[in-house]
């Protein structure tokens, strides 16, 4: 029982670049369609604050946690569960460096429990949609800073 979402692309650029982007939180209304503003300290156990615009009309609050932030290799946060399992997810960015300096980048997000195909059925295609242009605007815009 499970929803899943995985990007994955291999980026000419350095793992430091693309980890300017991702972990420059106050940036990404300026080149990611999904969030609207993103805010936290980054540390494990601490908050992320978020506007994600999931429907065309209104950006919705998102509160989850960060799990990881492992510099230049992996950040990643997940919602509060809801009890009995219902519902829980797992949002994560892994960079991987390959043996000719560029990298592998594989941007990931999974809901499971029995409530994930209910999500999945009534917001699965702008969740894929949302999650798409977050994956290419991070991905743009790593090039473009690699390419200054």
């Amino acid at each position: 029982m499970s929803f899943t979402i995985v990007h994955q692309t291999d980026l000419n650029c350095s793992a430091e670049t693309l980890w300017n982007v991702l972990s420059d939180l106050e940036q990404y209304p300026q080149w990611n369609p999904f969030v609207e503003y993103c805010e936290s300290t980054k540390k494990p156990g601490d908050p992320i604050k978020m506007k994600v615009r999931i429907f065309p009309m209104f950006a919705q609050p998102q509160t989850e946690i960060i799990k990881e932030n492992e510099p230049l290799k992996k950040f990643s946060y997940c919602m509060k569960p809801l009890p009995l399992g219902l519902l829980s997810s797992y949002r994560y960015h892994q960079i991987d460096t390959l043996d000719d300096g560029t990298i592998h980048y594989t941007s990931s997000f999974e809901l499971k429990g029995p409530f994930s195909h209910i999500v999945k059925a009534l917001m699965g295609g702008l969740l894929k949609k949302g999650f798409t242009g977050m994956f290419e605007g991070t991905t743009q815009r790593a090039l473009n800073m690699a390419a200054k």
